[in-house]
């Protein structure tokens, strides 16, 4: 038999064995006893209806998925968040604040606030926002992107392209996004009525993820939102040459509103305190890279004299000791990754002397001067010179 022959039987025995198939099937099926309701009409509204329940048990299963991880973030570090109440700056000793300026500080800070979990094919929370606040949070980090294209669009928090920006459109990540408003809302109602460190400053830093000068409407009505919601905390746009140096007392019980680049030259310039990645105003903003030893004078000397902002730029919890060590006030965190670091970041702050969102650095990265730094000392044990001490595991 040739090869040929046996191929073609072989196929004819699978379709004889498919056919029989077939028929045994309808057989038994047309022995069962199927109603007279269900049939056309009704039967294709009862399949559409079960296809419904099963989409909705899925995505509940997702969003319940994501909030049990916000869930054991905030479980994780309430106890000790809570048991050693926070004390704001103002309720402490008036002698430990005197003469304090904002770049005195180390300050609590989140990365992307409004994700409880993973970055990508998630969900935003507006738990989230709350958990993060309790948990000492006064820094938070508000990607807004567009509901359209319009020039009046409805600004929306949700994670957006970092490579893409606003020049290829707001090409999102996640299942579903937050209004602004909302997010607004729940910050306010949490962090100056929930938490006993309600007097501290907040810092808000929207990234923002669209072309303003073509959505100018937009622009207008973030400014609206932020009136609507802080019309008496916001912190005064007075110009000063150095908004760092300015007294720890002047931002208690406000807000400060800080940007990245897209608000310059817009309306929101306007309502900006801070804008990070433009160097002004002796802020800036950095990442992990630029923190290395042979950087270790100049990142020291520049945090004597101004405020330096590292976000992440994955769902990452590096070692925030090197950042510290030189200096580095704001070090955003993601507060939805429990993992050793992000428990030694909570308790630097916990575990201070009074428990603090905001912790006065050493003198020795206060003090403004020009010597050299001791370059054979290591990084990470100069947050062991002055007043506070971390413990590097």
């Amino acid at each position: 038999m040739s090869l040929e022959q046996t191929i073609l039987e072989a196929q004819q025995a699978t379709d004889n064995l498919y056919y029989k198939t077939k028929d045994t099937v309808s057989n038994l099926l047309s022995k069962i006893p199927i109603p007279s309701w269900f049939k056309g009409e009704t039967r294709n509204c009862i399949f559409i209806v079960i296809a419904g329940i099963i989409i909705w048990v899925i995505v509940y299963s997702l969003i319940k998925w994501q909030k049990n991880g916000l869930y054991y973030v905030y479980d994780s570090y309430k106890d000790h968040v809570l048991s050693n109440t926070l004390t704001s700056l103002y309720d402490q000793l008036p002698e430990k604040t005197e003469g304090k300026m904002l770049r005195d500080y180390y300050i609590a800070a989140s990365n992307k606030s409004y994700i409880p979990g993973n970055w990508y094919l998630s969900f935003c929370l507006l738990d989230s926002l709350k958990s993060v606040i309790l948990c000492g949070a006064r820094f938070l980090d508000l990607d807004i992107c567009l509901d359209s294209f319009y020039s009046d669009a409805e600004p929306l928090v949700g994670l957006v392209s970092e490579e893409a920006e606003w020049k290829s459109g707001n090409w999102r990540f996640m299942y579903n996004d937050l209004k602004l408003d909302a997010c607004l809302d729940m910050i306010s109602k949490t962090a100056f009525s929930l938490v006993s460190n309600r007097s501290d400053p907040l810092f808000l830093f929207f990234n923002i993820h669209f072309d303003p000068y073509n959505h100018k409407g937009t622009c207008e009505i973030i400014i609206q939102l932020l009136m609507k919601h802080f019309s008496t905390r916001l912190l005064d746009t007075k110009q000063t040459t150095n908004i760092t140096a300015r007294s720890i007392k002047e931002f208690f019980g406000k807000v400060v509103v800080t940007c990245n680049k897209n608000c310059k030259g817009t309306a929101l310039e306007e309502i900006i305190n801070i804008t990070w990645d433009t160097n002004a105003n002796y802020t800036r903003q950095q990442t992990f890279e630029d923190i290395t030893e042979d950087k270790q004078y100049s990142n020291t000397a520049y945090n004597r004299a101004g405020m330096t902002m590292i976000k992440l730029p994955n769902r990452m919890n590096p070692d925030f000791v090197d950042p510290f060590s030189v200096g580095t006030q704001i070090v955003c965190m993601n507060y939805g990754l429990p993992n050793n670091n992000m428990d030694t970041y909570l308790n630097f702050f916990v575990q201070n002397d009074p428990p603090t969102s905001f912790v006065l650095r050493s003198e020795f990265l206060r003090k403004f001067e020009t010597k050299e730094v001791n370059k054979k000392c290591p990084m990470k044990t100069k947050l062991a010179i002055g007043e506070n001490v971390i413990k590097v595991k």
